[in-house]
C-alpha cells in the first residue's frame, strides 16, 4: 500500500535547511537575532518535518511571527511553506493548502521561480490526496516546466517522481514505475540522499502493485536503511508499513505482524495520521487472514474512524474552500462596484471642474472686456474733456480781426484760438499780401 508516496512534493523546499545539526540549530536559537533568527527557526522547522511535524509546526509559527514583524519576505515565505508541510505531515490539508497557497503568492509576487514551483509540487500533493488527480498534475507540469526554464535538476527528479505518482494513483504501474526509475536514477546522480529514500520507496510501492515481491522488499529495505539513519520518522513509518503489507501478500505473518506493528507505533507516536490510518487497515487484513476476525473488525473500526476524521476535515476544507471563493467573488463585486462608484465620482468631478473652470474663465473675460471698456470710457471722457470746439458768434473786430473775450478783453485771432482749441499756427504770407508788402519784388 501506498501512504504518501510523492514526499518528494515536499522534501524539494528542505534546502540548506534539510542538511544543518540539530543540535547546532537549537544553540544557535539562543544566540542570535533577527533574520538570522528567522532562518534558524525555519531551519529548525525542517529539521523536525519527519521527527516530530508538532514541533516543526511550532517553530515555523515561530519564524512566521518574526519575519512579519521585521518585514522579512523570504522568511515569511519559507516560513508560510513549512508551516504548510508540517500540517500536510499531520494530515490537515485544508491548513497545508492555506499556508502553500500564501507561500506561492510572495514568491510569483517576487519572482522567484524556484520556490514558485516548489510550492507547486506541494500543492499538487494535497490535490493527490484529496484524488482530484487533474488539478494536481496541472500542478505538476507547471512546476515541472519552471524547473526545466531554470535548469533544476533536483527540481526535474522531484517533478519526475510526482508524475510517476499520479500514474500510481490511476493505477498505471508500469508508467508508474518508469517515471519513477528515472527519478530514482537523477536522485543518485546528484548523491541527493533525501530524494534517495523517497524515490527509493516509491520504486518499492510500484513493485509491490505488480506483485513483484523480492524488487519490492529489495528496494523498501534500502529506503529504511535511509530513513533510519537520517531520522526520517515519517519515511521510516511508511517504509515498515509498506513492508509488513508485503510479508502479509506473501503470507510470512509473523514478520509482517512486527513491521505493522512497529510502524504503527512510530507513526501513533509522532501523530502521522495518514500513516496511522494506513497501519490499522494492514493490521485488520493481516488479523483476518491469519482468522481473528474480532481484531480484524477492531483494527477495521479504528481505520474507519480515523478515515472518517480525516475526511470530514477535507470536506469542511472545502466547505472553506467553497466559502473563501464567495467571499471572494463577494469582495471582487464589491470591488468592482466601489470602482464603478469612484468612476462615476470621478467624472463628476471632472465635469464640475470644467463647469467651475468654464465659469471662472468666463467670468475673467467678461470681467476684462468690461474693464477694458471702462478704460476705453475714461479715455475717451478723458479726450473729449481735452477737445475744445468752438461754437456760436463770436464779436470781432471788422478793422484788426480781434476777438472780445468773454471778460471783456480784446485777443489777437491767433491767440484766442490757440486758447479755445486744439489748433495750432504757423505763418506765412499769402499772394495778395505778399504784393502789397512787397510790391518792388512783385514788378520785377
Amino acid at each position: 500500500m501506498k501512504a504518501v508516496a510523492a514526499v518528494l512534493a515536499v522534501l524539494i523546499v528542505c534546502g540548506a535547511g534539510a542538511g544543518n545539526n540539530l543540535d547546532s540549530l537549537l544553540k544557535r536559537e539562543k544566540q542570535v537575532e533577527g533574520k538570522e533568527k528567522v532562518e534558524v527557526l525555519n531551519g529548525l522547522a525542517k529539521e523536525y518535518f519527519f521527527r516530530q511535524p508538532d514541533i516543526s509546526l511550532e517553530y515555523g509559527q515561530k519564524a512566521l511571527a518574526l519575519a512579519c514583524k521585521l518585514g522579512y519576505t523570504e522568511g515569511t515565505m519559507y516560513a508560510l511553506k513549512n508551516i504548510g508541510i508540517a500540517y500536510y505531515f499531520t494530515a490537515y490539508y485544508d491548513k497545508a493548502l492555506y499556508y502553500y497557497t500564501e507561500a506561492l503568492k510572495i514568491a510569483q509576487e517576487n519572482h522567484n521561480r524556484r520556490a514558485e514551483a516548489d510550492c507547486m509540487n506541494n500543492i499538487a500533493m494535497i490535490y493527490v490526496n484529496l484524488e482530484e488527480y487533474d488539478t494536481a498534475l496541472h500542478y505538476y507540469r507547471d512546476a515541472l516546466k519552471i524547473f526545466e526554464e531554470i535548469n533544476d535538476q533536483r527540481g526535474k527528479a522531484v517533478s519526475l517522481n510526482n508524475i510517476g505518482e499520479i500514474n500510481y494513483k490511476k493505477g498505471d504501474y508500469t508508467e508508474a514505475l518508469d517515471y519513477y526509475v528515472k527519478s530514482l536514477d537523477k536522485f543518485r546522480k546528484m548523491d541527493d540522499r533525501f530524494g534517495y529514500s523517497s524515490a527509493v520507496n516509491s520504486v518499492g510501492d510500484a513493485y509491490g502493485k505488480l506483485e513483484n515481491w523480492d524488487k519490492a522488499l529489495e528496494y523498501y529495505g534500502k529506503a529504511l536503511t535511509i530513513a533510519r539513519y537520517y531520522e526520517d520518522k515519517f519515511n521510516e513509518a511508511n517504509t515498515l508499513i509498506n513492508m509488513g503489507i508485503i510479508y502479509t501478500n506473501t503470507e510470512k505473518y509473523d514478520k509482517a505482524n512486527k513491521y505493522l506493528q512497529e510502524g504503527s507505533t512510530l507513526a501513533v507516536n509522532n501523530n502521522l495520521r495518514e500513516l496511522i490510518k494506513n497501519s490499522y487497515l494492514g493490521l485488520s487484513n493481516l488479523r483476518k487472514k491469519k482468522g481473528d476476525y474480532k481484531s480484524a473488525l477492531d483494527y477495521y473500526q479504528k481505520y474507519e474512524s480515523i478515515k472518517d476524521s480525516i475526511a470530514t476535515e477535507s470536506a469542511m476544507k472545502r466547505i472553506r474552500e467553497f466559502q473563501a471563493r464567495y467571499d471572494l467573488a463577494a469582495r471582487n463585486s464589491e470591488i468592482t462596484e466601489l470602482k464603478h462608484q469612484e468612476t462615476k465620482q470621478r467624472m463628476h468631478r471632472i465635469i464640475l471642474y470644467i463647469g467651475l473652470t468654464f465659469f471662472f474663465v468666463t467670468s475673467l473675460v467678461l470681467y476684462l472686456i468690461n474693464r477694458a471698456k471702462h478704460r476705453a470710457n475714461v479715455e475717451l471722457a478723458k479726450a473729449l474733456n481735452e477737445v475744445k470746439t468752438l461754437r456760436g458768434l463770436l464779436p470781432i473786430c471788422s478793422n484788426c480781426k480781434k476777438i472780445r473775450k468773454e471778460d471783456g478783453s480784446w485777443s489777437q485771432l491767433e491767440a484766442y484760438l490757440r486758447e479755445n482749441s486744439q489748433a495750432e499756427f504757423s505763418h506765412g504770407v499769402c499772394p495778395d499780401c505778399a504784393a502789397e508788402l512787397y510790391p518792388d519784388f512783385f514788378k520785377k
